[in-house]
Parts: C-alpha cells; sequence; structure tokens
C-alpha cells in the first residue's frame, strides 16, 4: 500500500464521538474512537497497527475535519524551487 493510500485508509477508518457528556451537556470537543477489524482499540494499539506516528495520525484527524477523506497534498506542489535558475536560449 502506498502512503497516499494507507492515509486516505486511516481517515476512513477514524469515526467521530459527538455524543453528550454525564451531565447532558453537548461535547465541546469531538472524542475520537479507534477500531480495526471492527474491534475497538486503544490509541497506541491504533498506531502500531496502522504503521503511523502519533504525529501523522494529529494531521490527519486535522486533515479529515477540515476536508473530506481526500489524500493529502503538499504545500509546496507545483511551486519552483527557490534556487532553481531560469536559462532563456
Amino acid at each position: 500500500m502506498t502512503k497516499d493510500e494507507k492515509e486516505v485508509h486511516v481517515m476512513a477508518v477514524l469515526s467521530d464521538c459527538n455524543e453528550d457528556t454525564q451531565r447532558g451537556k453537548k461535547r465541546m470537543r469531538t472524542r475520537q474512537t479507534y477500531s480495526v477489524n471492527g474491534k475497538l482499540v486503544c490509541k497506541s494499539a491504533f498506531l502500531i497497527l496502522m504503521d503511523i506516528s502519533n504525529y501523522t495520525l494529529k494531521t490527519l484527524r486535522k486533515h479529515k475535519r477540515s476536508i473530506e477523506t481526500s489524500a493529502r497534498v503538499h504545500g509546496n506542489t507545483g511551486r519552483r524551487p527557490q534556487h532553481s535558475t531560469y536559462m532563456k536560449m
């Protein structure tokens, strides 16, 4: 599986929990639930099984909140390097 395919798969597996608190108030931040093959697992087990780092999971969650489950694109994509030179012949 390529890196992009793995990231899309992880974003598809992640699910937000928007349930109410025990006191009946609306939850301010969403809770994450991690599941592998339909079974709930803890965060550290999820990271090991999906072979991703904690920072990667954090950025994938942020990307999923802003945009749906599309592959991430690097910010410099399509830009010419600053140190490159253009020779006109």
